[in-house]
């Protein structure tokens, strides 16, 4: 059995937490963020509900596999609801 490569990516304002990881070809997200939580880069990350994805096209089945070269990316909760944040936007222009 072969190893693949993946990238697992977090970012926060200020700063993007990259690890590289080499998996056993076959590996799931899960297998990915069981990996990554052993590591104190994500230490403080709940990852067991964090929203994930792949190249931004967010992941549901976690039972995913994963292949060579995949970007797994860790979603941050949003801190203020899109709409909502079009609306402060827009109410600031019309001042």
């Amino acid at each position: 059995m072969s190893d693949i490569h993946v990238e697992v990516v977090y970012a926060l304002a200020q700063e993007q937490r990259l690890v590289e990881l080499v998996l056993s070809d076959g590996a799931t997200v899960t297998d990915a963020l069981s990996r990554i939580a052993e590591s104190a880069e994500f230490a403080d990350l709940e990852l067991n509900d964090a929203a994930v994805g792949i190249y931004g096209r967010v992941i549901k089945d976690r039972a995913q596999r994963l292949n060579e070269g995949d970007r797994l990316e860790i979603y941050r909760p949003l801190s203020v609801d899109p709409m909502t944040a079009r609306r402060l936007r827009a109410s600031r222009k019309e001042v």
